[in-house]
């Protein structure tokens, strides 16, 4: 059986905690000047993607 290779990039965008799955907020990366500081600030934390894990885990581990 071969070596079950792991997604890179899937990896780097998403966190898998035991119930949840989070991942950044899109839109943060470049021109955030003209932002307000409230939307800012909004897009520090991360979101619950509604997603299964036997997907996540599927879709790390091909």
């Amino acid at each position: 059986m071969p070596k079950v290779k792991t997604r890179k990039a899937v990896t780097k965008r998403v966190k898998v905690k035991k119930t949840k799955v989070l991942a950044m907020k899109q839109g943060q990366n470049h021109l955030n000047g003209k932002q307000t500081g409230a939307a800012r600030r909004a897009k520090r934390k991360d979101v619950v993607l509604n997603v299964s894990m036997k997907n996540v885990q599927r879709s790390i581990n091909q």
